[in-house]
């Protein structure tokens, strides 16, 4: 079950949809969210009405691939005192199990896991979900979300392997093999994306071990 969240994700959305030209009433439209509480540091919502959310900007849009589009142009920055904490992290394998860990503060609705080796990574993602295009969504907008953080923090283009979904494939099956350019393999038993380059122990760039530190310290907070 996933706990209350910290409204960010929720904050983003509306912003990415305010961009595209819808008002914020139809995007929080029935989800028990009110606009002029998102700025709220008491406010706390649920998988629900993140939910809510999610389905009206995909009726709203009428893009079945919404979430590929939306997880690539995520930005870091807009995840607050986490991503100054991923950021100044010593090594890309600090900074995601961070995300992992605090992932109530960005108000992530899925559950993912981490598979390591030498020679590449797999994060697997478990929706819990059983509303076909939720479940597309969810994993479209964090694979590319992954990705685009990844090389955010590390400078460098990410690749994969393999990508293993739990669905049929979707109306829009072909960006799954253009975004991804690897093997994609419907109806497998879970959700899976493998990595290759650059690997968790790649170091970062902005690696900042006090400001670090600080930043944990406000995210434990």
């Amino acid at each position: 079950m996933i706990p209350l969240l910290r409204p960010t994700k929720i904050r983003y959305y509306v912003n990415v949809m305010k961009r595209r030209g819808f008002p914020v009433a139809q995007v929080l439209a029935d989800s028990g969210i009110k606009a002029n509480r998102l700025e709220d540091p008491s406010l706390l919502v649920d998988g629900q009405q993140c939910e809510s959310i999610i389905r009206n900007m995909l009726r709203m849009t009428g893009n079945p691939g919404l979430g590929f589009e939306i997880g690539g142009d995520v930005q870091l920055t807009d995840f607050g005192i986490l991503a100054h904490a991923m950021m100044s992290s010593r090594t890309l394998h600090e900074a995601v199990f961070l995300w992992l860990r605090f992932y109530n503060l960005v108000g992530m609705t899925i559950q993912i896991n981490i598979e390591e080796t030498k020679r590449s990574w797999t994060t697997h993602y478990d929706t819990g979900s059983t509303d076909v295009k939720l479940r597309h969504f969810y994993v479209e907008e964090m694979m590319l979300a992954g990705a685009t953080i990844a090389k955010t923090l590390t400078g460098k283009t990410v690749t994969f392997k393999e990508c293993k979904l739990d669905y049929p494939p979707p109306p829009h099956a072909v960006l799954y093999h253009e975004l991804l350019a690897c093997p994609v393999r419907f109806n497998e038993k879970r959700c899976s994306l493998t990595v290759t380059s650059p690997l968790l122990n790649e170091p970062l760039r902005s690696s900042d071990p006090e400001f670090n530190e600080i930043c944990l310290d406000h995210c434990s907070q």
